[in-house]
């Protein structure tokens, strides 16, 4: 008998509250792959490619680092900020930019609340959330880091802040 769980038996626990993520001038096949792929993991409903190339789509890179999880997942191009900001205000979701800025505060200090939905903010491998992005938030966290670098990839940063969001999402709907 095998230790290991077969994933088809595999039942993830399940949030109803919406989760959205935009994705601000995202250039790697391979990191747009491994947030799709964690966007799956962690329940987003709707990912919202602002400002990226309708080719980084078409990616093999992509879409082997994803595991096909690039068609599960419902997604929207969006160029233009207006655009981007009557869709967040439409949904009535929390926006929250995950960069580091003079008021940026440890993610580890955000308090989902269980029926109010987030749109996480993640941006460009080299540059980050641009400015414009950045003022459609007023929350802007950070990740706590322990070593000599001050970023880690984009990817892996996504990973965190949606597991820590639907968490906090999870736990306080069973407190309530």
């Amino acid at each position: 008998m095998s230790l290991q769980q077969h994933h088809q038996d595999y039942y993830p626990a399940q949030s109803s509250t919406p989760l959205y993520l935009v994705c601000d001038q995202i250039t790697s096949p391979a990191n747009l792959g491994s947030i799709f792929r964690s966007a799956d993991a962690f329940g987003v409903h709707h990912i919202y490619l602002y400002r990226m190339s309708e080719e980084l789509l078409q990616s093999k890179r992509l879409r082997r680092t994803s595991r096909s999880t690039d068609t599960k997942i419902e997604y929207r191009h969006v160029e233009d900020l207006d655009e981007l900001r009557t869709i967040l205000d439409e949904r009535n979701v929390t926006p929250i930019a995950l960069e580091l800025t003079h008021s940026s505060k440890s993610l580890a200090t955000f308090d989902a609340l269980s029926d109010k939905s987030v749109a996480l903010i993640v941006g460009n491998e080299n540059f980050g959330i641009c400015e414009s992005v950045l003022t459609l938030t007023r929350l802007h966290f950070h990740i706590d880091m322990y070593g000599q670098n001050s970023s880690m990839n984009v990817a892996v940063a996504a990973s965190i802040a949606m597991y820590h969001i639907r968490k906090q999402q999870l736990q306080n709907s069973d407190s309530q």
